[in-house]
């Protein structure tokens, strides 16, 4: 599909994956009860980022590969910053997803700062324009949110429907405090667990040391090179931020967990799409009273 033929077109990507798309944006809602989203555009796609009270963030990237065609043009600089409406936009790709009867090509354009974002759904019988207004606002604070990766406690690797079976759970009880658990032994025997507090007391998860699900767990001496054995590392969250990650665990294949010295702990979400991942990362409330970090797109 062609945009504004005749003129330069400042951005614009086409897809019929509309079910990604979709799923992935959904995975933005429980992060922030406001309305707005900033979305970065450059050469290798798009991310949409959202944060709440400095205490968590979240940043979602759609790769370029996603879309079936992809031009972006900016003398400006090598990338666009805009904001929109989130609840707006999200709703625009549920309704459509929802009523899919045909081959369905999406496509978002945008022209530079004072333009809206435009979004056309066309099918073969019809084409449908939505057009956003978009405002500049500067980039979100990352101070005290970004991963020492010099400085990493743990590195764990574990499929995505395993954790959030585990995390769903926490909620069915009720819980209101989560602790991260991870051990490992010289033997093989290595110990990744969610320990909690709730009305009914305190219970532990321990999810599966084989390889086929908890595919890597490695304890670092701080430094995220020295191996570590018999020596726990813990986390403590409060637990409705740390259940914010559950919805995007459902749709991943893959989840890398990450935390440094300081407390931080990087959630990266891969999702069975292989070109939609998602990044969290937050605060050990241990170092900083239950506050979270930062939800990163990479």
């Amino acid at each position: 599909m062609r945009i504004n033929d005749g003129k330069a077109t400042h951005f614009s990507a086409s897809t019929f994956h509309l079910d990604h798309i979709t799923t992935a944006l959904n995975c933005l809602t429980p992060f922030d009860n406001k309305q707005d989203v900033l979305i970065f555009i450059d050469e290798d796609g798009l991310s949409f980022a959202r944060e709440c009270n400095h205490t968590i963030r979240i940043q979602l990237f759609l790769s370029r590969d996603l879309f079936a065609s992809y031009s972006y043009h900016n003398e400006l600089g090598d990338q666009s910053t805009l904001c929109v409406n989130m609840n707006y936009l999200l709703n625009s790709f549920n309704v459509a997803h929802r009523n899919v009867d045909d081959a369905l090509e999406s496509t978002l354009s945008y022209n530079g700062p004072g333009t809206p974002l435009q979004l056309i759904f066309e099918d073969s019988l019809i084409s449908e324009s939505v057009e956003y207004h978009t405002y500049h606002v500067s980039s979100l604070d990352t101070i005290g949110l970004k991963l020492d990766r010099d400085q990493v406690l743990f590195e764990c690797i574990v499929k995505g429907d395993v954790l959030y079976s585990a995390i769903k759970d926490l909620k069915e009880i009720g819980c209101r405090g989560c602790c991260i658990f991870a051990k490992i032994d010289e033997d093989g025997e290595n110990t990744f667990a969610l320990l909690s507090k709730s009305q009914l007391g305190f219970s532990r998860i321990k999810l599966p040391s084989s390889r086929s699900i908890l595919e890597k767990l490695e304890v670092y001496d701080g430094d995220s090179t020295s191996l570590v054995y018999d020596k726990p590392v813990l986390g403590f969250f409060d637990f409705n931020s740390f259940d914010k990650i559950r919805q995007s665990t459902k749709v991943a294949s893959k989840v890398l967990l990450r935390m440094d010295v300081h407390g931080l702990l990087s959630v990266n979400i891969l999702s069975r799409t292989d070109d939609v991942i998602l990044t969290d990362t937050r605060s050990n409330s241990n170092n900083n009273d239950n506050n979270y970090g930062n939800h990163r797109k990479q």
